[in-house]
């Protein structure tokens, strides 16, 4: 007979298998349950898992709703790093403020082979909201650079923390027109 599965199957596990189960997802499996049992069946946790039964994807999937595992993972990881979100948004911002730069480096410099100048081109471009093909994922025509470029005029000789500064004011310029046309479709 096949595995038994749905709300018998997952009371027959123990707390101790739960909790292993939680753990993995949340800080192994990066939150995603078809990773579970490949984790727990990793060398690294084998000695916890001990041999035992693991429950089938479903059962997973209703002990992360069931038991709020998102909201609890984020109160844990809150508590183990409480800025650990701000810091990670302001390294990537300054990452990205320096790969810009590094890419214009590159498109600048005649030495550099004109193929790997053309995919830095390619590179600025594309990040800066044009896109080779004119459209990016069904969203239409991308304008965002030249609202930016009329807004903030050339961008030739700013340092990285200007570039940064100027990033920032329009993620949160986008992310406010993205909030407003999210209204607006409400209603």
């Amino acid at each position: 007979m096949g595995e038994t599965r749905g709300p018998v199957a997952r009371e027959r596990y123990p707390e101790a298998v739960r909790e292993l189960a939680y753990q993995l997802w949340a800080f192994v499996a990066d939150r995603k349950v078809h990773r579970v049992p490949q984790a727990a069946r990793s060398p690294e946790w084998a000695e916890l898992v001990n041999g035992q039964e693991f429950p089938p994807l479903d059962t997973l999937y209703d002990w992360v709703k069931r038991f709020g595992w998102n909201q609890r993972a984020d109160r844990e990881l809150h508590a183990i790093a409480p800025d650990l979100r701000l810091r990670t948004q302001q390294t990537v911002a300054m990452g990205t403020a320096e790969a810009a730069a590094y890419l214009r480096q590159v498109l600048g410099d005649e030495e550099v082979d004109p193929k790997i100048r053309t995919q830095a081109a390619v590179a600025l471009l594309d990040r800066g909201g044009f896109s080779p093909v004119g459209t990016r994922g069904g969203l239409g025509e991308v304008d965002a650079p030249r609202a930016i470029l009329a807004a903030i005029g050339d961008l030739t000789g700013l340092d990285d923390t200007a570039l940064a500064e100027l990033e920032l004011k329009q993620r949160e310029t986008t992310r406010m027109r993205k909030d407003e046309a999210r209204m607006a479709r409400r209603g």
